[in-house]
């Protein structure tokens, strides 16, 4: 069940932040749960988007980085704490790219190779 909450959890703050950052930029946009709507589309922020996968990732990554380059264990704990933030920034940026292809550019990026290269 703490799979499942983290993602529930990445899931509605990234559909926040994005909606957030859509915001910001004066970007018209209604935020419904984990749906996003944004003119004429609609972008639902599904579990693989949480980036719970990336996070996962990332972390395991840091973890080899840190045994591997050998720091101090404060450098090493530091690099384990900042790495959640970074795989959580990235998947905001990857949601709000995918938002502005849709408004700015009427480019679909929620499929294909496209999406794949965002991730």
């Amino acid at each position: 069940n703490i799979d499942r909450r983290l993602i529930a959890e990445l899931q509605a703050w990234s559909s926040k932040a994005c909606g957030y950052a859509l915001d910001g930029l004066h970007i018209p946009n209604l935020l419904q749960g984990n749906v996003l709507q944004i003119e004429n589309h609609t972008l639902f922020v599904e579990e693989a988007c949480s980036g719970v996968t990336s996070l996962y990732s990332l972390v395991s990554l840091a973890l080899l980085f840190a045994l591997f380059q050998k720091r101090s264990l404060a450098q090493s704990v530091l690099t384990l704490l900042l790495t959640p933030l970074v795989a959580i920034n990235g998947n905001i940026l990857r949601l709000l790219l995918i938002a502005l292809g849709f408004h700015w550019w009427e480019l679909d990026l929620t499929k294909g190779t496209p999406h794949t290269l965002l991730g």
